[in-house]
């Protein structure tokens, strides 16, 4: 990426291994580190464009300037929808705008965030999906105790299985990812950032008595 056979370059001895007949030789040494007051160049709080380079299971690394790589993890990169990995969102070479969350010149670590150059649509979830509304949704993930449902391009839902069908409660595995299914908002909590769903004909009366009893102990 940075040298091609033939180039003529200056670069700095550290070693001499005369035994090993190997001399070790340092090219960045000679240059300023490009990491040198990043934290004034990139204080938190401000945002900045950036290039993604890559992409891993855990999130994305974006570069700020040559030398300067930061890293957006998976729970910075959207408000409410659950990513599984960033090629949901992002892809390599992509320009995108990112929040600078903590600057580390000492560890030369910057942690970004994605989500936060985005509106966030819990400011207004509770206008956008009352409770009581039904809702067409399609099943974006299957988990042990119910499923993820996609009600906006921007927003996912919880499904348990406890609010499913009693028809389907017994099932291992009612849905398969893909299926649309229809659904009832159940609860919608902003500062918990939790929006759960429920399916017509589920044991509605438990579901009640167990409100009531919250309401109680508050």
């Amino acid at each position: 990426d940075v040298l091609k056979k033939g180039d003529t370059i200056k670069a700095l001895i550290k070693d001499i291994d005369a035994g090993g007949e190997r001399i070790s030789l340092s090219m960045k040494e000679l240059e300023e580190d490009s990491w040198d007051n990043v934290s004034q160049e990139f204080p938190t709080g401000t945002r900045h464009k950036g290039i993604v380079r890559g992409l891993t299971d855990f999130g994305a690394y974006v570069q700020l300037k040559p030398g300067v790589e930061g890293l957006v993890h998976i729970s910075e990169m959207s408000w409410a929808r659950r990513i599984k990995h960033p090629s949901e969102l992002l892809q390599e070479g992509q320009e995108i705008e990112v929040e600078v969350l903590d600057v580390s010149e000492e560890k030369k670590k910057i942690s970004l965030g994605y989500k936060q150059t985005q509106n966030n649509p819990w400011d207004t979830m509770a206008d956008r999906f009352a409770i009581g509304s039904e809702l067409g949704a399609t099943v974006k993930e299957v988990l042990p105790r119910g499923v993820v449902v996609t009600l906006a391009d921007d927003v996912d839902a919880f499904l348990p299985k406890g609010k499913m069908h009693p028809s389907l409660k017994n099932q291992k595995t009612p849905f398969s990812v893909g299926d649309s299914v229809q659904v009832l908002v159940m609860d919608v909590v902003q500062a918990n950032h939790s929006l759960i769903v429920g399916m017509e004909g589920f044991d509605q009366k438990s579901e009640q008595i167990a409100r009531a009893s919250c309401r109680e102990r508050v």
